[in-house]
């Protein structure tokens, strides 16, 4: 009982209320909450709580008007259904109007009908802008869909921000209007009239309310409505249109609808698309099920694989057959079920279906709760290590229908596996067929990955003002740039997983950068390419509009060059396509890119620092549906490069401390050591591209590279000859641009990844000869037939086992970081799950480009050689695995001999498969 129901029973004697025309009506009107055919709802209070204030006039008070009284009344209190407070009954003349009065609590923001339309419009703004500075209308949209984000949120600061919150408000709603109709059902009550203005929304609840079509029955499969009345065509069922007997089922249609327009908002499908999709006639989904397939396809092309399962149930509940469609418990059962997928990388992967305030149902025993509490704790375990969807479903769910959605995923992913297995290959010009799937409610086209169209849309984002500036801004404090960048939250403490950024720019400044003080205003090593596209006649590209820049640039040249507006700017033409290369990224540079990103670009620039900084090991796309969506496209490759240059002093390095490994000691103690270089150090390449359409994207690109080779020449960086492609490299002419974002991001890979490749041979070579000139010198140590001859030679013996230790643990090292790239392609190129599928229509529609056919011939062509030069580091692989098999057999081998042969013995060493071995005086720091 909330506490207005005590009011109302201190202040009146029956919780109805009968008033002759005579009588005062207790309550003072407030403003109209909303209004229908005959009823006005107001808002009022009593006793300091607000209450809804339901008036209606009538003639007769029949069973329409004392339904909604009644269930109300007798229904226990349910979290999501709202609370009858009192009523009441003012008789008028005879053959007048009578006034029936419905006081509910709670009084919500909205109903979901205008919160749906409201996030719509924040779905348009978000997609087509920036939104750092907001139009009237837009600021009114964010500041109402803000005032819904629940209290334990934290609350958003951008729109971006309240959008994706909104978003996660919208998931949790699903589970609350299920349990709210299961409720329902479970006392032998239907809605009859169920829509989204009937589900009222707050920052603190979600509620069904009006019930006034509501029909207490005792068999719901069966019962007839009243007298077959049209409550609302959009929502009701197909037999109630055909005035058909219509039970509960009539009410799962109705939540189908709904569920439908609010998988659309998760999707970030537009409504109006929705709107056109069910004819131009009659507008109710039951007059255009011929299209649930469409409107499903909707929701299945995206990448979320929650988003999939949620569409299966969807269109369940729009089943013609009223026995077809699930009860409300088997979906319920199937959001939690999907809440349970085990999917990291899902772009709902922190959205829940079903809230905590629906964990355990108001009508569920104690003892009850504790079973299911017991099965959930169990099934969680069993789920550990499992990978397979249709096994883990198997586990979870404990309905028919879960398990046929399982059923249907497993038989659809053996179908696919087969037909690869038939002949589909990266190389064989092909891309993933589709797989028709026609198992309960999953039919349709299964992409894994695909392109979304909404890049193909022209999406200039605006960037009246840079991230770190519009924070500083709205800062008392001249906090530093990298720590405003990088810092989400109201607390000083930005750094958690960027701590090698917070460790490199400790001591950088912005005034050093903005006045060129130091280094900053005299290493001119930065690369930058801007252009517009122009289209010609033939719908191809010339080399665009260039807006000029005086490469090589210093960190300074950066920061006021990047910080011009990169749109709509009379003097200047656009950057729609932005090319950024700084070999040996210092401090210094990285403050001007973290002064001058726009705010959709932070994200991405974040990511690419710190993964190029902790020499990280990635390739992948990134096409969050959520928020304001920026395609992202990554590489980030280390790799060992052989080198003649001796290790450097701690003030001459570029390459972080601990990355160098000194390989002298390969050649053993020898009068005639072999020639050549002797160090080796860890190195690195970064790529991050990304864009908010196929045509307005950048290009972050940073290296490693020997101090001696790492600068620009201003005659390679003229607009009037060739000039190199700087991040594309191997000779690629910067003036013959590439448009489109994924044929630049795989040709960068293909071309990068053959330089890398031609690194690691000319090391493994090198490591090679070595370690076998000194097994042929060591015959008697490295033969599986010979063991230790005499005390003698034990010193002997000790150097060289010293040695092989050495060699494995180098071995382990080199193997680690080579097994890690191999292992990214892999997972890339993946045929089911891999990002590989974000390029296999060929070309970007919108691009600029040639031909389509052409352009999947150049995808086709450049996957294929990424193919083969990942093929030829696998062979390289193998030789590294080979010489440390066999140090390893040697090692202990001889270890066992010689504890066997000579009890005086002794080595010390430890485990050797693995990088902790390394001894002081082999990496050097």
């Amino acid at each position: 009982m909330s506490g207005a129901s005590e009011i109302w029973t201190k202040n009146f004697s029956s919780r109805h209320l009968q008033l002759s025309q005579k009588e005062k009506i207790p309550f003072e009107k407030g403003h109209v909450l909303g209004q229908g055919g005959v009823s006005t709802v107001y808002e009022t209070k009593m006793g300091g709580i607000a209450l809804a204030w339901k008036r209606t006039y009538t003639r007769v008070i029949g069973e329409t008007q004392l339904n909604e009284m009644k269930i109300l009344r007798e229904m226990r209190r349910h979290q999501h259904i709202v609370e009858l407070v009192g009523s009441y009954i003012r008789h008028g003349k005879t053959g007048g109007f009578h006034e029936v009065g419905l006081l509910i609590w709670p009084v919500a923001h909205c109903d979901f009908r205008i919160f749906l339309l409201e996030l719509d419009k924040l779905r348009a703004l978000v997609a087509t802008n920036t939104l750092i500075e907001l139009e009237d209308e837009e600021e009114r949209t964010c500041q109402f869909l803000a005032t819904l984000i629940p209290h334990q949120e934290r609350f958003p600061k951008s729109p971006a921000e309240v959008y994706n919150a909104v978003i996660k408000r919208l998931c949790t709603a699903f589970g609350c209007i299920a349990h709210a109709i299961e409720y329902l059902h479970s006392n032998k009550v239907r809605h009859r009239d169920l829509k989204p203005d009937q589900i009222l929304i707050s920052r603190d609840g979600l509620w069904l309310t009006d019930f006034g079509w509501s029909k207490d029955v005792s068999n719901l499969s069966t019962s007839t409505s009243a007298n077959g009345e049209v409550i609302n065509r959009k929502y009701h069922s197909p037999e109630r249109a055909q005035m058909q007997p219509a039970g509960r089922s009539e009410d799962i249609f109705s939540l189908g609808c709904i569920f439908l327009q609010m998988a659309y908002g998760v999707a970030q499908i537009p409504l109006q698309l929705l709107e056109e999709l069910r004819g131009n006639g009659d507008k109710s989904f039951q007059a255009n099920l011929g299209n649930v397939d469409k409107w499903i396809y909707q929701l299945r092309k995206g990448d979320s694989m929650k988003l999939r399962f949620l569409a299966a149930i969807v269109k369940d509940t729009l089943s013609k057959q009223p026995k077809d469609r699930p009860g409300a418990e088997e979906i319920i059962a199937v959001l939690k079920a999907i809440d349970a997928l085990p999917i990291e990388s899902d772009a709902l992967v922190r959205c829940s279906f079903v809230h905590s305030c629906c964990s355990a149902s108001r009508t569920m025993s104690s003892s009850s709760q504790s079973t299911k509490m017991r099965e959930r704790s169990i099934l969680k375990d069993k789920v550990e290590g499992f990978s397979d969807l249709s096994q883990l479903l198997y586990m979870i769910a404990d309905n028919s229908l879960v398990r046929d959605y399982a059923r249907a995923v497993s038989e659809a992913a053996d179908k696919m596996l087969a037909e690869r297995r038939h002949g589909l290959s990266i190389s064989g010009g092909t891309a993933i067929t589709s797989v028709e799937r026609s198992s309960h409610g999953l039919s349709g086209n299964y992409t894994p990955k695909k392109w979304d169209t909404l890049y193909s849309t022209n999406r200039i984002p605006r960037e009246p003002e840079s991230y770190v500036n519009c924070k500083r801004s709205l800062k008392a404090s001249q906090t530093g740039s990298i720590t405003l960048f990088f810092n989400d939250q109201d607390d000083d403490q930005p750094f958690g997983k960027f701590q090698e950024v917070k460790q490199l720019c400790q001591y950088a400044n912005l005034q050093d950068v903005a006045l060129g003080l130091g280094a900053a205003g005299q290493r001119r090593v930065a690369w930058v390419d801007d252009r517009s596209i122009v289209l010609e006649e033939n719908d191809g590209v010339s080399g665009g509009h260039v807006r000029k820049c005086q490469n090589p640039l210093t960190a300074t040249g950066l920061l006021r060059h990047l910080s011009t507006p990169r749109f709509n700017n009379t003097q200047l033409p656009d950057a729609d396509r932005r090319l950024i290369y700084i070999p040996n990224l210092d401090p210094n540079f990285i403050i001007a890119l973290v002064e001058t990103a726009p705010y959709h670009q932070v994200p991405a620039l974040r990511d690419a620092l710190r993964q190029y900084l902790a020499f990280e090991t990635s390739m992948r796309v990134k096409a969050p549906p959520i928020g304001y969506p920026v395609f992202r496209m990554q590489l980030h490759i280390p790799f060992f490069v052989l080198t003649t240059c001796p290790m450097p002093t701690p003030c001459d390095r570029t390459i972080p401390a601990g990355q160098w490994v000194d390989i002298s000691f390969l050649n053993g103690q020898t009068l005639n050591p072999v020639p050549g270089p002797k160090t080796i150090y860890k190195s690195r390449f970064s790529l991050m591209i990304c864009g908010s359409d196929n045509q307005r994207w950048i290009a972050y690109a940073f290296e490693d590279r020997d101090s001696e080779d790492e600068a620009i020449e201003e005659d390679d960086c003229s607009y009037e000859v060739i000039q190199e492609d700087s991040i594309i490299a191997d000779g690629t002419d910067a003036n013959l641009p590439i448009w489109d974002p994924r044929e630049y991001f795989l040709l960068t890979v293909e071309r990068r990844g053959k330089n890398i490749l031609e690194k690691w041979e000319t090391l493994i070579s090198a490591v090679e000869s070595r370690i076998n000139d000194y097994r042929s010198r060591h015959p008697d140590f490295f033969s599986p037939y010979l063991g230790i001859r005499g005390n003698g030679s034990t010193k002997h013996e000790k150097e060289t086992f010293g040695w092989a230790l050495r060699v494995v643990t180098l071995l382990s090292h080199l193997l680690e970081v080579l097994t890690r790239t191999i292992q990214t392609w892999e997972r890339f190129r993946d045929p089911e799950n891999g990002d590989i599928g974000y390029f296999y229509d060929s070309a970007s529609l919108g691009s600029p480009n040639t031909k389509s056919e052409s352009s999947g011939r150049f995808v086709q062509s450049t996957l294929g050689k990424i193919r083969d030069t990942f093929e030829t580091l696998e062979e390289r692989q193998r030789i590294l695995q080979s010489l440390k098999q066999s140090c390893d057999d040697s090692i202990k081998l001889k270890y066992k001999v010689s504890v066997a042969s000579q009890p005086g013995f002794h080595m010390e060493f430890h485990e050797i498969n693995t990088y902790d071995s390394v001894e002081p005086d082999i990496l050097h720091t």
